[in-house]
């Protein structure tokens, strides 16, 4: 609820929990928003480190002073709604058999949808309705022979080997021929180790070339995916990055250079074996062999449309197993599933393996999974099932090769020795041919895994971390901003989203930003880091504009914290200081003043673990000791706590410029305050812009900015704005109750007047 808007939550509230989709259910809400649910609440459950402070009605929990700031006389009435409604919301709580309060706060409004709109949506899935998917950039999931380096092959035809044997025969019936056995047997042996260094070197050659060449082909698709455009990410499956950086890169690595060189090699065996076959039988030979070559052309054209056809079925049908497998269970991320066939897909917003246990959904998932495992499978077998079949046809054609060799011989009366030596050549010519189609299919798909790379090796980029002259050490020096005019939009084929907007801060204003969900708040904050680059119009800070400013100078002199905090695994250390900066002292500090720590608590000596931490119980303060570990996004912590931790980073740096977006909204009303506390005393000479639904985080700000769909609406202090009845602020704070209204204009009279008492 402190996620979205005033509006939005009193709707939500309104319409959802109290409204006809909740009759006769039990709904347990969890929320901070004490005073937009309480009022509709039956039975009210407090708690504080894990214990239950408090657990009965409403009326027992205000008595318990658990809600001292809100008005007797308004005690029982719903916040938010109109007075027309008030009838309405009698009869819906009457009708209500329990209302513990909602979903998590720690979700942004964005990536939640309601129980109808859920319903409604998989209602029109199951009935094959057409659903228009999600924008995304082109791809091509085409799989590489992953078992190409599973078979087992020679060297090269040993043209001298064979030669050699052919005259070593041919010499008992030469009477001029006096060398001895042994000259010939040590002429083969030394013929044999040659080939064999030969054969070695060339392979040694081939992989050292095919490592080099992968090695500096990952590290520039690592490169351009780490440096890509906050658009690719927004527009990107995170299956596709893993099947390019997993299956692609594994088939350049073992299957590329395998493939590329056997096909040479394999070439030449065949082209060597009809010369030397051609050598023997003459002209009759090689009118036949262009009739064999035109039977063996067609049936590889076919086998190499259908093995390509099979493999790109295959890689189709993976990716989406990655992605179901891998972000069902890491959850928060869209994923593709299997809707009414194999190819067809749509994508859908899932949280992860808690939602799909809490709907008992875990049955259907696994269904799906072994459906679209199916689907991949039976792919797979197809491709290899055509192995067999083109096999069996070059098997057919090459015994017709010996056996017109034979007969060629026979025919032209070639010699024992030449005749020996013509079917030696002729019976490798079966595994020639078939590896030669096989080893240029694979070498086909391979390219493809590397288009498929390049075209990730090729992303758009971000601006260059540095420009040349760089800004001075000490920027920005003041805080101030100005932007002017500034267009934003996300791609080039959308509508904008911020409509020449501009505006000025002055140096340590803190200024809030407020509007309804969706109306560019978010994206304004994104455009001050240059995540979206501005279409038109320019922001500049201290008179620099920013996009002459290298993206790396430019982010570590501005610091955000943000709705959906980034936890890096680690440590505690390392997550608050990434590059080693600052004292243990420094940290348990910042630590203090966005209380994770309280005055009274000291570090764990040494930075071990207290040995009293098992009669601490469950809730020891985990962050009493900088060692202790913080795994993958830091799920081992809640998102107040990732907030906080983001908060304390932010303390660390003390940037002259502090952009929070949604920064507290899963943090408790208490906190909250302490926090902002914390903020105005540690960025007291800083510049600070807070995007907020609590408008008591900014109430006692020095201006509000209001956005209404991407245009600034009102830009005024809180006190003027809510003077004015008409304006979208005063809407908004109405929005939260009247009790919270009341409250709101105590504290932006009290804001006013202490700014006029530092100016006097």
């Amino acid at each position: 609820m402190s996620a979205v808007d005033a509006h939005t939550a009193a709707s939500i509230m309104r319409n959802c929990f109290q409204g006809p989709l909740m009759k006769n259910r039990t709904v347990i809400l969890v929320s901070h928003h004490i005073q937009l649910v309480s009022p509709a609440a039956t039975y009210i459950v407090a708690l504080e480190k894990g214990d239950v402070m408090y657990a009965g009605d409403r009326a027992g929990f205000i008595a318990g002073g658990f809600m001292e700031d809100l008005d007797k006389e308004n005690e029982m009435e719903p916040a938010g709604p109109p007075a027309q409604d008030q009838k309405d919301l009698v009869d819906s709580k009457a009708k209500n058999k329990h209302l513990i309060l909602t979903p998590e706060a720690s979700e942004p409004a964005s990536e939640t949808t309601s129980l109808a709109e859920s319903s409604t949506v998989v209602d029109e899935e199951e009935k094959g309705a057409a659903s228009q998917p999600e924008r995304r950039a082109p791809r091509k999931l085409v799989e590489e022979e992953r078992r190409a380096t599973a078979v087992l092959i020679g060297a090269s035809p040993p043209v001298w080997e064979n030669g050699w044997l052919s005259r070593w025969s041919s010499s008992y019936s030469d009477p001029n021929d006096n060398h001895s056995a042994t000259y010939y047997v040590v002429g083969y042996g030394i013929l044999t180790f040659v080939g064999v260094l030969a054969t070695t070197f060339r392979f040694a050659v081939l992989y050292y070339g095919s490592i080099q060449a992968s090695v500096k082909i990952h590290k520039r698709m690592l490169e351009r995916i780490l440096f890509a455009t906050i658009r690719f990410h927004d527009t990107s499956v995170r299956g596709r990055t893993l099947n390019r950086f997993g299956k692609d890169m594994e088939g350049l690595d073992s299957s590329t250079a395998d493939n590329f060189g056997r096909t040479v090699f394999y070439a030449l065996n065949v082209v060597i074996t009809f010369l030397a076959i051609t050598y023997v039988g003459g002209r009759y030979f090689v009118a036949f062999s262009i009739v064999l070559f035109v039977i063996y052309f067609q049936a590889g054209k076919v086998f190499s449309a259908s093995s390509r056809d099979m493999r790109r079925l295959d890689s189709t049908t993976k990716s989406p197993l990655y992605a179901i497998f891998g972000e069902a269970i890491a959850g928060k991320a869209s994923f593709s599933i299997l809707l009414a066939s194999h190819s067809h897909y749509s994508y859908r917003e899932f949280l992860g393996v808690q939602v799909l246990r809490a709907y008992g959904a875990s049955r259907n998932m696994f269904k799906l999974m072994m459906k679209v495992a199916d689907s991949n499978m039976s792919s797979f077998i197809w491709y290899w099932t055509l192995n067999r079949w083109i096999s069996a046809r070059f098997n057919l054609l090459s015994s017709a090769v010996v056996g017109v060799t034979g007969v060629v011989c026979l025919v032209t009366g070639a010699s024992a020795a030449s005749t020996g030596f013509a079917l030696s050549f002729a019976g490798t010519v079966s595994g020639d041919l078939l590896f030669v189609v096989r080893r240029f299919v694979s070498l086909e798909q391979s390219m493809v895994a590397m288009e498929r790379i390049v075209e990730y090796s090729e992303l758009p980029q971000e601006g260059p971390e540095f420009v040349e002259p760089r800004p001075p050490a000490s920027w920005p020096s003041q805080g101030a901003i100005d932007v002017s005019k500034l267009v934003i939009r996300y791609a080039p084929e959308l509508p904008n989203v911020l409509h020449g907007i501009s505006f000025h801060v002055e140096p340590t204003q803190k200024v809030g930003i407020v509007g309804a969900t969706g109306c560019g708040k978010s994206t304004l904050a994104l455009s001050l880091f240059r995540f979206v680059e501005p279409t038109e119009g320019s922001i500049e800070i201290d008179g620099l504009d920013i996009s002459r400013v290298g993206l790396t100078d430019l982010r570590q002199r501005v610091t955000i914290i943000p709705q959906d905090p980034t936890i890096l695994s680690g440590t505690l250390r390392s997550t608050l200081d990434v590059f080693d900066e600052y004292s243990d002292d420094e940290i348990y500090e910042a630590l203090r003043r966005v209380h994770l720590l309280s005055k009274d608590e000291q570090q764990a000596n040494g930075g071990n673990v207290n040995a009293n931490a098992e009669e601490e119980g469950r809730n020891r303060n985990m962050f009493k000791d900088l060692d202790n570990t913080v795994s993958e996004g830091g799920e081992n912590y809640s998102q107040g706590e990732k907030q906080l931790i983001c908060m304390a980073r932010a303390i660390l740096k003390r940037n002259k410029i502090l952009v929070m977006d949604e920064a507290t909204a899963s943090i408790d009303y208490e906190t909250d305050e302490l926090i902002g506390k914390t903020i105005r005393e540690e960025f007291s000479e800083s510049t600070i812009l807070t995007i907020a639904h609590r408008l008591a985080t900014i109430i006692d700000y020095d201006k509000v900015l209001v956005m209404d769909k991407g245009h600034i609406a009102e830009y005024d202090s809180p006190e003027a704005l809510l003077k004015d009845h008409k304006s979208k602020f005063y809407a908004l704070c109405k929005a939260t109750g009247n009790a919270e209204f009341k409250n709101l204009r105590r504290m932006a009279a009290q804001a006013e007047a202490m700014r006029k008492a530092k100016l006097s």
